[in-house]
């Protein structure tokens, strides 16, 4: 036999040996395949769960499927429901619900695995299953009493909706964005978030402590407690619910959401009950010996009470006296306009309209005021006068009398000229 037969002979036996050992590879080679993507697979369940990473698959699917029980209805996306639905009815068998149902339910794979043409389809079939994990895990189904207290909550604030999200948070969310807005609508002043519960308790006299306690939180919100945590967390501890909401119950909510109510009232009717506890404090500077029925009635008396007083232009007053004094001269009739406006703005201790206080504090600086220039007036009372002003005043009438109209006109001219400023 020749040298190249020889080595002919050689390569082909080499290519037999190497044949024999493929051959045994390619026939497992699917299995193996298949033993890979469930490794894969097992691990994007297995970051949702607290079990070991070497657990078996079933050991971990069991896991996850007890921990993600999500009753219908539910807003979770199709692929979810259909995840959470096959990995409740997987049988125990890993590798059909992993290999077949779940890529072929999933649409950016949708073939089971012994049909993949790709070994990439498992990168997809990865982060698919990944996002869809995640949206389950994130869900947080509504319970019935957290269900009940928040489509409560909308009812209160007058905002009923006919379709709800069925996830907590995003309720919440929704809730919290409707009550900003109603908020916004009441137009409070922005002093509301000063008041104390001592402040509310005079303000509101006929209201139950629970109910102030409430609307003392709903007014204090800040940037953060506007949100999530008034509606889920505060306003629901202030009316007696428990911090954990698996410890609410359906009486328990619906007593609070009653509450809730009567609070959402209180904030209609705070803006006018808190004008007439200011009208009301004004008008015992001015000596409103009985309750004022109106702000027209208070500026009515406070016309009187000046009338009994008279500064001169050459008077030394101080500036918020003579304020007071000229402002209830004139034909201002809007009391709001006169006494909440126009005094407060341009007293020195204020310099703000009463819209525009930042807190309720400065209701007592505008109060202080106020007395100290009623005071300050009270001391150029007109006394009785003696015969020789009595006397003055007759011949001047008698004298203006005799006069034409144009020359009465000029009279009252001069006489105005020099006695006010």
């Amino acid at each position: 036999m020749s040298s190249t037969n020889m080595v002919g002979g050689n390569e082909v036996a080499a290519a037999l040996r190497r044949l024999e050992t493929v051959l045994p590879l390619a026939a497992s080679l699917e299995t193996r395949l298949q033993r890979h993507v469930m490794q894969q697979i097992v691990q994007v369940f297995g970051r949702y769960v607290d079990v070991a990473a070497a657990a078996p698959a079933q050991t971990v699917l069991a896991a996850w499927q007890a921990r993600h029980r999500i009753p219908e209805p539910n807003d979770l996306s199709a692929e979810a429901k259909s995840i959470l639905f096959h990995s409740a009815n997987w049988g125990n068998e890993a590798a059909p619900l992993l290999l077949t149902t779940l890529p072929r339910a999933l649409s950016a794979v949708g073939s089971p695995v012994h049909q993949w043409e790709q070994f990439d389809l498992l990168k997809c079939y990865a982060e698919a299953l990944g996002q869809r994990l995640a949206e389950i895990a994130q869900y947080e189904p509504l319970s019935i009493p957290v269900d009940g207290w928040l489509s409560g909550f909308l009812s209160a604030i007058e905002r009923p909706k006919t379709t709800l999200p069925r996830e907590r948070r995003q309720l919440t969310a929704l809730v919290a964005q409707e009550l900003g807005e109603w908020l916004r609508e009441r137009r409070l002043p922005p002093f509301v978030a000063d008041l104390s519960l001592d402040d509310l308790r005079a303000i509101l006299p006929a209201s139950a402590e629970t109910e102030l306690t409430a609307l003392m939180v709903l007014l204090q919100r800040d940037a953060t407690n506007a949100t999530h945590g008034l509606v889920s967390e505060a306003l629901p501890g202030a009316l007696g619910l428990p911090a954990e909401h698996e410890q609410w119950d359906a009486p328990s909510v619906t007593a609070a959401v009653t509450q809730l109510r009567a609070v959402c009232c209180h904030v209609g009717t705070l803006p006018a009950a808190l004008r007439r506890e200011l009208y009301r404090a004004i008008g015992q500077i001015f000596g409103a010996a009985t309750a004022i029925s109106s702000p027209a009635e208070l500026l009515e008396l406070m016309r009187t009470w000046r009338s009994s007083y008279v500064i001169l232009p050459k008077d030394s007053v101080s500036a918020n006296a003579r304020l007071v004094y000229e402002a209830l001269a004139g034909r201002e009739n809007d009391p709001d306009a006169l006494l909440l406006q126009r005094l407060p703005s341009r007293m020195a201790e204020v310099r703000e309209a009463y819209g525009r206080w930042s807190n309720w504090s400065i209701r007592d600086h505008f109060l202080a005021a106020l007395k100290q220039s009623a005071e300050e007036i009270a001391q150029y009372a007109v006394n009785v006068t003696n015969d020789q002003a009595e006397t003055l005043w007759q011949d001047f009438r008698r004298r203006i009398a005799t006069l034409s109209v144009d020359e009465q006109r000029w009279v009252v001219k001069a006489f105005r000229e020099e006695f006010q400023p």
